[in-house]
């Protein structure tokens, strides 16, 4: 296999390696002792963590060329994606329902979920591509119930993006970047510490693609161009990040927006129409104040406001209404104070508060000639959690934490966590947890009445899921990590679409029960100077609890390799391998298994004499490197069973570090 010579050349390189500089590159230790807040609202490293975390660094992603958060997340473990060419899903540990927009994980910028709340959309793609991911000091995937802290949705996992600090920035950087299909993408971003304590950091990102033509074989007529859509896949996009520190007080906000064209025909909309569109506007900001009280105590308090807004064009035939406008617009704030106290040298507990009110939850359909359904369903949240650890021996550490949720139309929930950590010896960690975590329905799957659609299901139950998970990790060599796992989980209530057989309308149902376990390794090598590498393989049995079938969306074997290594003084060469099992469509067929690889080689200077050339960067990637030809389950709303990807694509990227 290309990628394993790859690695093996890489290994040999740097075993004989003896007069190349010094890479900046994150050592195996700086990784294991990086401090993390997200798995327990107080900063621990990972180890300490009672949950499976993976950190994905700066280094990693300008290494390894990533463009956003899902082909990130792509190469993480136990974790899959799909795209249908609007939006993308994270799959995680074998489950990915169709078109369910992420809204069973929680998606976080800087601890503050931006999970909407109309459909509970957690952006990971090109829904999010006004995100500079340049901006991102590093990416947490903390896998399995997640509601013991962070309340509704994260019953899978919870996505941390943290961004950079002035102290990782302390300068400008602009880039430009161009690429296949017309891509054309500028970004900055910027970061200050001044002397009088005030810390200043922001990035901005604005781009555009001019699109494909796209061949799509259901549509093959001549009344619908032969199936060709002709540049429909067309994208813009733009945002920024602020971040403003000062004494204690923490000012974030964040901004994304993007508006693409639709090109599988998807709702049944005429195919190949220039007007047929979609647009989301993502917006965050949070203010927040923390404060040691005493060396044993601990306060954080904060308020923040979440701003959704998604504009729909569909057009059919005028005997259907013509131009058919969807619009949701979504607005909630919050306050949350939390405390910590270590009430003794082995013991500290978390507890905090939260409110939110969800201002606005509006949805609406209008066509050409009147309004077709429109509503507004504002309500709010009030919940308290309270998490102790507490260790009674030196390789014994222990968790216990709940939340109680006062939630929408009166629902209540009460979700537990455990954890029992053990350090039998120096360099090994082993995590025995236990969690549960619910999502309520969402406020489309409860209430829309859409005519064209959907109609509502007010007897609509809450979903549920118990996990039980062990996690291993095993410091092998001081250039060597093992993580390993297994797990079990068991989901009830499931929510999914159901087609009325008369009027073709569907309806929100809990139709489903799914049970499954599965288990992981994976393997990080860390060797100095400049080599980086990673291996990974997950096993995931997911079926129907009632008819012990395999679950749609859901590969049984991932398997994932990457390498980074500088092989000469300025230049580094990265490449990555996604193996991929088949996965079964919603029509009972199955996708083809398939290999993607991605390579890029980066012009990173390290001149000792010339500073003003180091200042420049170039690097150029190469995705699908093969031109493998695979595919992604189609959803409900699709004709198409299986939805096919790009072929072999290239990306430029230009950076200068101005000052």
């Amino acid at each position: 296999m290309l990628l394993c010579l790859f690695i093996l050349m890489a290994f040999s390189a740097q075993v004989h390696a003896q007069t190349d500089p010094v890479d900046d590159m994150i050592s195996l230790d700086s990784l294991l002792n990086m401090r993390i807040s997200s798995a327990s609202k107080y900063e621990q490293s990972t180890s300490e963590a009672p949950a499976s975390v993976t950190i994905v660094t700066r280094d990693e992603i300008r290494q390894y060329g990533y463009q956003d958060l899902s082909e990130l997340l792509n190469q993480v473990r136990d974790l899959y994606v799909s795209f249908d060419r609007d939006y993308t899903y994270v799959g995680v540990r074998g489950f990915s329902r169709p078109t369910d927009y992420n809204n069973r994980i929680g998606v976080m910028v800087n601890g503050s979920l931006i999970n909407e709340n109309m459909w509970g959309i957690a952006p990971v793609g090109a829904e999010f591509m006004g995100l500079n991911i340049d901006m991102v000091e590093r990416v947490e995937f903390i896998r399995g119930p997640g509601s013991a802290l962070y309340g509704n949705s994260p019953m899978l996992g919870l996505l941390n993006i943290v961004t950079c600090t002035p102290q990782n920035l302390e300068g400008l950087q602009v880039s430009a970047e161009a690429g296949s299909f017309g891509k054309l993408q500028t970004s900055l971003v910027f970061g200050k510490a001044f002397n009088n304590g005030l810390d200043v950091s922001v990035s901005g990102r604005l781009g555009k693609v001019a699109g494909q033509n796209l061949y799509f074989p259901e549509y093959d007529d001549s009344s619908t161009n032969f199936g060709v859509a002709e540049k429909r896949d067309w994208g813009r996009y733009g945002g920024f990040t602020t971040q403003v520190a000062w004494k204690g007080f923490t000012w974030q906000s964040v901004y994304s927006n993007r508006v693409t064209g639709l090109s599988t025909g998807s709702f049944e909309v005429l195919f190949n129409d220039p007007q047929s569109q979609n647009a989301d506007r993502y917006g965050m900001t949070e203010l927040k104040w923390e404060q040691d009280l005493s060396s044993r105590t601990a306060f954080a308090a904060r308020t923040y406001g979440n701003y959704f807004q998604n504009i729909g064009q569909y057009p059919y035939d005028s005997s259907d209404g013509g131009l058919v406008k969807e619009q949701t617009l979504t607005l909630y704030g919050g306050a949350e104070a939390r405390m910590r106290c270590d009430i003794s040298g082995n013991n500290r507990l978390v507890a905090g508060i939260e409110y939110i009110r969800h201002f606005n939850a509006r949805y609406s359909q209008v066509d050409n000639a009147s309004t077709l359904w429109a509503g507004d369903f504002p309500y709010s949240v009030f919940s308290v959690y309270a998490q102790d650890e507490y260790q009674p021996f030196k390789w014994l550490s222990l968790t216990i934490g709940g939340r109680y949720d006062h939630l929408y139309l009166g629902r209540q929930a009460l979700t537990p966590r455990l954890a029992a950590l053990f350090f039998p010896r120096n360099g090994t960690t082993l995590k025995l947890m236990y969690g549960e975590a619910f999502r309520t329905p969402t406020v489309y799957e409860y209430n829309v009445d859409d005519p064209i659609y959907a109609r509502p299901n007010f007897d609509l139950r809450s979903e549920r899921i118990r996990t039980l998970e062990l996690n291993v990790a095993q410091r092998i060599s001081k250039e060597l990590l093992l993580n390993a796992a297994g797990f079990y989980n068991q989901m009830t209530n499931l929510i999914d679409q159901v087609e009325d057989e008369i009027d073709g309308l569907i309806q929100y149902q809990n139709v489903g029960e799914a049970a499954g376990f599965g288990a992981s390794a994976e393997l990080i090598v860390r060797v100095e100077p400049g080599l980086q590498a990673y291996a990974n393989y997950s096993y995931q049995h997911m079926r129907d609890a009632f008819s012990d079938l395999p679950l749609t969306n859901s590969p049984a074997h991932l398997v994932k390799m990457g390498a980074s290594l500088r092989i000469l003084r300025h230049l580094r060469a990265s490449m990555e391998g996604n193996l991929q099992s088949g996965r079964v469509t919603l029509q009972g067929n199955s996708t083809d298994p398939f290999l993607y690889l991605s390579a890029q080689m980066g012009f990173e200077p390290n001149f000792e004499e010339n500073d003003f050339l180091n200042r420049f960067h170039a690097y150029i990637k190469v995705r699908n490197l093969l031109g493998t030809q695979f595919g992604y389950p189609g959803g409900y709303e699709h004709v198409q069973d299986i939805i096919f990807q790009n072929g072999r694509t290239f990306n430029l990227k230009l950076q200068v570090d101005i000052f």
